[in-house]
């Protein structure tokens, strides 16, 4: 619903400039819109709220927001309606938004501020604080008995298309994640975790970096393959446990990567995660995976693991593989 848009036409385009209006209440209403129906999107419902807006109509398909401001009653995503949604200083270009969000709702907290870029590759460059963030009840993890809640600041500045293509940098500060069964409190703290990945025509280099372990790997990793390169791999050792569909073979693709990584204190997020494991500090895990080569080795060293009722100390492993053969040291 439109309340009061003032529109000037541009003569050089025929494009119509529209300005934020002196109405008090809004420029644009939006009512029990089923976003999710026009989208087709069964993880979005109603929107409900209304708006000032500020910009350039080049068409009815064809719009530039370059301001937009107002409040958002009602946003159902996943089953939830997340109310008190505040939009300000924000705009809509070029597919690009890039404006301030802040989120009021009985069950999260929420200030955003940054831009996500559609064009091409997507572009995510944002910081947001999180306070609160009742995950069971925003239906982002099962509701159960239990509850989980949390609260962080993330800063991202990542590029790409999927998994494959993605680069950049993501860091969470002051990360407290409760889990709460029946009264039972189990609380994960990581005052730091940096997470970046770095790309180049030779090798892709990822990295992490936390009080709970520190893990690169570097090499050429496809995420939409690897799973059948690991398969291979143990069907030339196992063929007879192994059934693996013939397909044709993927061209010009194939992973080589070499992996470390160093446990430093994963006693809380295994509790709430893996509670039946138990892994020591300075525990280290590396190797590598040649495709090409249909080599893979692993070595692990720690004090000492636990599973349930299980204990393994002082371990030091020693694992090689290759096409027709499979040796180990413990």
């Amino acid at each position: 619903m439109n309340n009061g848009l003032m529109f000037t036409r541009n003569s050089d385009d025929g494009s119509f400039d529209f300005r934020k209006s002196t109405a008090s209440s809004y420029d644009l209403k939006v009512e029990q819109f089923d976003l999710g129906h026009f989208l087709d999107n069964q993880q979005l419902g109603v929107v409900d709220g209304f708006l000032f807006v500020s910009g350039r109509a080049f068409s009815s398909s064809n719009l530039e927001f370059t301001l937009i401001e107002g409040e958002v009653n009602r946003f159902d995503f996943m089953d939830y309606s997340y109310s008190n949604i505040t939009i300000s200083d924000s705009k809509m270009m070029d597919n690009s938004f890039d404006g301030i969000i802040t989120i009021d709702d009985p069950n999260i907290c929420l200030n955003y501020s940054g831009i996500v870029d559609f064009k091409n590759d997507l572009h995510f460059d944002f910081h947001a604080e999180i306070e609160q963030a009742q995950l069971d009840q925003l239906n982002l993890l099962p509701t159960s008995s239990t509850e989980y809640v949390l609260s962080t600041i993330i800063d991202v500045d990542m590029i790409g298309v999927d998994m494959n293509t993605f680069k950049g940098n993501l860091n969470l500060q002051n990360l407290f994640f409760d889990e709460n069964t029946d009264g039972e409190l189990k609380t994960l703290r990581v005052p730091l975790l940096d997470f970046s990945i770095a790309r180049s025509k030779k090798e892709d280099v990822f990295k992490i970096k936390s009080d709970i372990l520190d893990a690169d790997l570097i090499g050429k990793i496809h995420f939409n393959h690897i799973g059948e390169g690991f398969q291979k791999q143990f069907k030339n050792i196992l063929p007879s446990l192994l059934s693996i569909e013939q397909g044709k073979k993927s061209t010009k693709i194939s992973d080589n990567f070499s992996f470390n990584l160093k446990v430093k204190n994963a006693k809380d997020v295994l509790e709430i995660f893996l509670p039946e494991v138990g892994i020591a500090a300075n525990t280290t895990l590396n190797g590598a995976y040649f495709e090409e080569k249909d080599n893979f080795y692993i070595n692990l060293n720690s004090d000492w693991v636990h599973y349930n009722d299980l204990s393994f100390n002082r371990i030091a492993l020693n694992q090689r593989m290759n096409q027709d053969s499979l040796h180990g040291l413990l």
